[in-house]
């Protein structure tokens, strides 16, 4: 089992209340661009609240996880809103569909913990049909390699499943790798409570201490970037729309 596999099927049941994923602009966002489109594919569905903010409409709705429990999460979540959608668990990087099957595909705070990234974009695009589109919608870092460094550190102490929150320029260049077209629809800054996004991921005890002493000691670039406030932060989001040729 991956990392990320053992780290989400603990913490699985937090992400159904999760304010930072249940809710947001972006989500209600991503609703409005994915809008009829008849299959829909969502990768990394976690607790599927991104999965039920888009299935309203389609004619099928598919989301996939490689964690078990958070299927069961999802799932729960899904008859909770009594949204129909199919549920799998497989891998990002190895998607069992066939090339061309999805008219989009959706990725929502997902693919900063795929550990083959560019192997899952490269699958995403396989399944698109051409000129589908895939909206990714993730965490990233700012331009500045120091501040880059910073939030990774502050990442990884939260959670060491996390791989990345790539810049932005970053992100386009492994969704252009994978042949598709990006372009960024929309960015957005996510308030986090400190003490909320620890308990989330179960941090260590130790791993905690680090983490709110970086925040507590961050120096004024980070603080202006990533709002640093006394209970908390925000992290910066994306929307990238990639469509395929």
């Amino acid at each position: 089992m991956t990392s990320a596999r053992k780290q989400f099927a603990r913490v699985a049941h937090a992400y159904a209340t999760s304010r930072t994923h249940a809710k947001g602009e972006d989500l209600a966002r991503l609703a409005t661009l994915v809008s009829g489109e008849a299959v829909i594919l969502d990768v990394g569905t976690g607790a599927g609240h991104a999965l039920a903010a888009v299935a309203t409409g389609s004619r099928l709705a598919v989301g996939v996880d490689p964690t078990r429990e958070m299927l069961a999460v999802a799932r729960g979540v899904l008859e909770e809103r009594g949204v129909r959608a199919v549920l799998v668990e497989a891998d990002a990087a190895a998607l069992p569909f066939a090339t061309g099957a999805a008219d989009a595909a959706v990725s929502r705070l997902a693919a900063h913990h795929f550990p083959r990234v560019a192997d899952a974009f490269a699958e995403i695009a396989r399944v698109l049909r051409p000129r589908g589109a895939f909206y990714l919608v993730d965490n990233h870092s700012p331009p500045d390699p120091e501040l880059d460094r910073w939030l990774d550190t502050l990442e990884r102490l939260k959670d060491p499943s996390h791989v990345r929150s790539h810049s932005l320029e970053r992100w386009q260049e492994l969704l252009r790798d994978a042949g598709l077209r990006p372009r960024v629809e929309a960015t957005f800054h996510t308030d986090v409570v400190t003490e909320d996004w620890l308990a989330r991921s179960a941090t260590s005890a130790a791993s905690a201490q680090r983490a709110r002493a970086m925040l507590r000691e961050a120096g004024p670039a980070a603080r202006e970037v990533f709002r640093i406030r006394a209970d908390g932060f925000s992290l910066l989001k994306a929307i990238i729309v990639a469509t395929k040729a």
